[in-house]
């Protein structure tokens, strides 16, 4: 669906999930999967980034050497993407943007759209990040600017498969077998969250 969306130059897509549960890995595994000739603007926002950060990096990504604001980043991407290009700006950590980052990012998307461009836009984010979306100048924008995917959990049913699958990562050959009693445990503590998986069974 997501892929398909951005092909098709839909919303903004906001994959949402808590904490630890693999939105960076799946953000990873979508940019390998996604067509050889998209090119990606990946952000990690390790800290709370403002509208200056955000468009600082995506100038120092897509136009290596050049410093620009909102205007001539916009036009530049407009440029591109007019020739062709598919862009896709892909943010982790997303609800660490502000407000005004957001809003910025908006208005390029929505720029782009007007002059037929293709412009992608991934968020990545917790829940927190409903608080920036719900501030009035954004919330004008619309519920379908926005389209939200979920990112669930494992599974009880899953958890077994996935198991195997990081200790065959790892390097380990063969099966490591675990009973059931020590499924539900790990599920337990866990609750499907791929990280505290990870941690609970290297313990």
């Amino acid at each position: 669906r997501l892929m398909s969306g951005l092909q098709k130059n839909q919303s903004v897509y906001l994959i949402k999930g808590e904490k630890g549960c693999g939105k960076s890995a799946f953000l990873r595994w979508f940019m390998q999967q996604a067509p050889a000739d998209w090119e990606f603007c990946p952000v990690t926002t390790g800290i709370a980034f403002g509208e200056k950060h955000l468009l600082g990096h995506i100038s120092k990504v897509l136009f290596p050497g050049e410093v620009l604001d909102i205007q001539a980043l916009t036009a530049k991407i407009k440029l591109q993407t007019r020739n062709g290009a598919f862009m896709v700006i892909v943010i982790d950590d997303a609800e660490k943007l502000s407000p005004f980052a957001l809003k910025s990012l908006f208005a390029i998307k929505e720029a782009v759209n007007k002059r037929a461009g293709r412009l992608g836009i991934v968020l990545c984010a917790t829940e927190a990040i409903q608080s920036a979306l719900a501030t009035p100048s954004l919330s004008a924008l619309g519920e379908d600017f926005v389209s939200t995917l979920l990112l669930p959990c494992i599974s009880y049913q899953q958890l077994s498969d996935y198991i195997q699958h990081r200790i065959k990562t790892a390097g380990v050959e063969g099966k490591v077998m675990f009973t059931p009693q020590q499924l539900s445990r790990v599920y337990k503590i866990s609750r499907g969250l791929p990280k505290s998986i990870n941690l609970v069974v290297q313990d």
